[in-house]
């Protein structure tokens, strides 16, 4: 198997692509942390700049899913059933169907 070239070359890629991917984002980074510690002009823009992909994701999923389980009584399209205390699941062997499942 080790005189296929094919898994060779695979092998060789495999290396090169984890040495390139480990090294150069931690290069990177260290390299910006170096720079924002210093002296720098700009320095909360910089960070806010380097920031912001990491944080806004978190922030824009946490307002969606506080929207979602507590949605503002002004809502337009919020179905009058889904704050009704009637329209909640009856448990199994109830024998109750909802009042918005039409039945």
């Amino acid at each position: 198997m080790l005189s296929d070239p094919v898994v060779l070359t695979a092998a060789r890629n495999n290396l090169l692509w984890s040495v390139v991917t480990i090294v150069v984002p931690v290069t990177l980074g260290l390299a910006l942390a170096l720079l924002l510690n210093g002296k720098v002009r700009g320095k909360p823009v910089l960070r806010l700049i380097f920031y912001a992909p990491g944080v806004l994701p978190l922030v824009s999923i946490a307002s969606i899913w506080g929207w979602l389980y507590n949605p503002p009584s002004t809502a337009p399209s919020t179905p009058s059933w889904r704050s009704s205390a009637s329209a909640a699941w009856p448990s199994p062997g109830s024998g109750r169907t909802p009042p918005h499942c039409g039945r």
